[in-house]
This record gives structure tokens, sequence and C-alpha cells, in this order.
């Protein structure tokens, strides 16, 4: 497989009905600080900058299936998941879905706001009940003009976010769906394995749709796979967690032609 990515690396590297708020609070602006300065987003930034973020953001809270976003909607703020999982998809024209990723606890999201574009390209959907806290996108702009290190980061993390993508999409293009769901399931187990007598337990429900959903395959064809590797004693379920009895052998799936 001269040539190509590592599909492991490709597809490892990455992945919510409308906008519903439930309510509106502030946190203590202590913790806020806290949380915005130990973001990389906001590294070198003076206490005075910190404090401007800090005193604008607010928490807000999201039910499990509620949306943060929509392609389309106008890019009004920059996120943070103070607890729970967002899920971000792409959408096509026709309605078909791509998962790009799950994030969790402590990480951003949103970045886009600091462009000039006015819309956002992808979802994001609370997958659990989840607080997020926002930054409005005028308040970052006005912090950026102050503090040029800002636009720095943003653009740094913009640009292994974007890397990271291409590699996702070249694994969707040139490696078979075998592949792409082997090393989907491999990030799954990177993100939520935890150790059993039976193998690696994935502590998060997917159902097959889902799977199709972040292999760009029809549900009948990962159907098919995720059977094959049932009766070969790769995987099995257990109620209704996916548990890898052989890492060695899926992971050999995953350059498997």
């Amino acid at each position: 497989m001269a040539g190509k990515i590592a599909p492991s690396r490709i597809i490892r590297q990455v992945s919510r009905t409308h906008f519903a708020l439930q309510m509106t609070v502030m946190t203590d602006p202590q913790q806020l600080k806290s949380l915005i300065s130990e973001s990389r987003w906001f590294a070198e930034l003076p206490v005075e900058a910190i404090d401007r973020l800090a005193n604008s953001a607010r928490i807000k809270q999201y039910q499990d299936g509620e949306f943060v976003y929509l392609v389309g909607d106008t890019l009004e703020n920059l996120f943070c998941i103070v607890e729970g999982k967002i899920r971000i998809s792409l959408i096509s024209v026709e309605g078909q879905k791509f998962l790009l990723t799950d994030l969790e606890k402590g990480q951003w999201f949103g970045e886009g706001a600091i462009a000039q574009q006015n819309t956002r390209v992808q979802e994001a959907r609370a997958e659990e009940d989840s607080t997020i806290l926002q930054i409005p996108r005028k308040l970052l702009i006005a912090v950026a003009d102050d503090y040029p290190v800002l636009y720095k980061n943003l653009l740094f993390s913009h640009f292994y976010r974007t890397q990271a993508v291409y590699e996702l999409l070249a694994g969707m293009v040139f490696y078979p769906l075998k592949s792409r769901l082997a090393a989907r399931l491999l990030n799954l187990a990177d993100k939520h394995g935890r150790e059993t007598g039976d193998g690696i337990r994935l502590e998060v429900k997917m159902s097959q749709l889902e799977f199709a959903q972040m292999t760009m395959g029809s549900r009948q064809r990962v159907n098919k796979v995720l059977r094959d590797w049932v009766q070969r004693g790769i995987l099995h379920k257990q109620k209704d967690f996916y548990v890898i009895a052989d890492l060695e052998r899926l992971e050999a799936e995953v350059e498997a032609q």
C-alpha cells in the first residue's frame, strides 16, 4: 500500500430538529476564566483579554438530540463543551449525512466564527444532555483584533483540523468499506474502549445506520461486514454494545483489500 496514507491514521484522526436552548445561566467567573485560559486557542493572551472573554461567555443547556446549530445557520458563537458530547456532521443537499467526529468535555469547536463567511457548513448535535459554553462572535473578533496572537492560534487549530478532515476523506476515497469500518471501530476503541474479559467493549451505543454514516457505506453493506466479523470471532455484541474480541485481526482488516 505504498504511497497511501495509513488508514488507521486516516480515520482515527477524525468525527445534532433545530437550535434549542433550555436555559441560560452564568457560572462562577473564575471557573469561566480557568476554562478559557486552559485552551490552546487562548494561549499567550493577557489576563485582560481572558477577562473580556469570560465576562461575555454564557452557559447553555442542550438535551440529547438537540442541535447546537444546523447547516446554513448564522455564525454567532464559539463553543466549548463543559459536559456532554457533541457530534459534528456534514449534510449533502440530498440529506445524506457523514459523521465527522464526536467532541467531548473540554473540546472547543465553531472556530469558523472568526472568518468572514456568515453561515455554518456543518451541523452540531448533542449526543447526550450537554452543557456548552458560548462566546459571542463579535467579542471574539474584537479581542482578536486587539491581540492578533488569537488569530494565529485559531489559524493553526483550523489547519490541523482541516488536515485531519482531508486525511479522513482520503480514506473514504481510496480504501474499501471494510477498511474504513475497521478503522472507525479502532478509533472508537481508542476513545471509548474498556478492557473486559471478552475483549475491548465500546462504551458508546452505535447503530448500523450510524456506522454507515461514518463510513459512507450503505446500512446493508455495513451489516454484511459486521456479520462477517461476528462469524469470524473478531467482533460480537453485548446487548447494545459492540465488543472487539480480536484487536489484532481487526487491525489487519484495515489493510485488507
